[in-house]
């Protein structure tokens, strides 16, 4: 069985095997453990541990197959197990990048485990007149969810502008799903010589004004929302950008890559150009110049 609900690409994830000797009598002997990860996931050398049920380190197995088809993990005479008794196999796998292609992610696509058990009787034989004293296959399933984060900002007060007004902006962040988001940061850094930060007019989650960083957490499939305003004092002239970036989520985003620089034509930034006159010398400049950078 899968240890944790929800995989994550570049992170380790728990798997579980667990091996019963259902026979009411005799004794399990050098019991042998078949295991195939999912398509695109790479098992975490030195990860297996033997529970029974006290967990001690077990020796990585032989590993076969390809990404393309499934790792195989072979673990030869793991240990006995007397009739009724029990033990797992407790390791952990990672699924690489292009689990993207192939299986695909999100929460309705499985990446499935199978993973079967032999065994020897006290004879030494792996089977009998009613055969193989092998268990069936069986199977597991982890998830990667996918998330389709769009941000947009805005300047909320009209142009003209001049060094020293009070502006308001507005970022909103979108999930267009299909499966919520969590973890999710944004970066809307007013400190860049131009704009002072004055006030947080509204927030979901919370704004460190120093840092710059929108904490949202999670944000829901499909119609989930999270809007951020600022006030700010213009003290700058002339032009004036100010840019909003996704930067961090746990998720798998469908179209777009958090943290790789405003202005790459993707729908998890944005930014707001403004032209501002000198104040003392009551030049006003024009409206917001542009509004995105998609």
């Amino acid at each position: 069985g899968a240890e944790f609900a929800e995989a994550f690409i570049g992170s380790s994830f728990g798997w579980r095997i667990a091996v019963t000797n259902s026979a009411s009598i005799a004794g399990a002997f050098d019991v042998d453990v078949s295991d195939t990860l999912p398509v695109n996931w790479n098992y975490d050398a030195g990860s297996a541990q033997l529970c029974t049920p006290a967990c001690v380190a077990l020796v990585d197995p032989v590993l076969g197959g390809s990404l393309a088809a499934g790792v195989t993990l072979d673990w030869s005479d793991v240990t006995d197990t007397a009739a009724g008794a029990s033990f797992e196999i407790r390791y952990t796998a990672t699924p690489s990048a292009a689990v993207l292609a192939d299986p695909g992610v999100g929460s309705s696509t499985d990446h499935v485990n199978t993973a079967t058990a032999t065994g020897d009787d006290a004879s030494g034989a792996s089977s009998n007149l009613d055969g193989s004293y092998g268990a069936s296959p069986d199977t597991a399933a982890g998830r990667i969810h996918q998330i389709d984060l769009e941000l947009d900002k805005e300047i909320l007060t009209a142009g003209p502008y001049l060094q020293g007004q009070t502006v308001d902006y507005r970022v909103t962040v979108d999930n267009v799903g299909p499966d919520a988001a969590t973890g999710v940061l944004v970066d809307e850094i007013l400190d860049g010589g131009d704009l002072l930060w004055l006030a947080t007019l509204s927030v979901d989650g919370s704004y460190d004004d120093i840092s710059g960083v929108w904490n949202i957490g999670t944000i829901g499939g499909v119609t989930g929302t999270a809007v951020l305003e600022l006030r700010a004092e213009i003290i700058g002239t002339g032009t004036i950008t100010n840019s909003a970036q996704v930067v961090a989520a746990d998720q798998v985003d469908v179209d777009s890559t958090p943290a790789n620089a405003p202005g790459l034509a993707e729908d998890d930034d944005d930014s707001v150009t403004i032209s501002a006159g000198t104040a003392a010398s009551g030049h006003r400049e024009g409206q917001a110049l542009s509004g995105s950078t998609r």
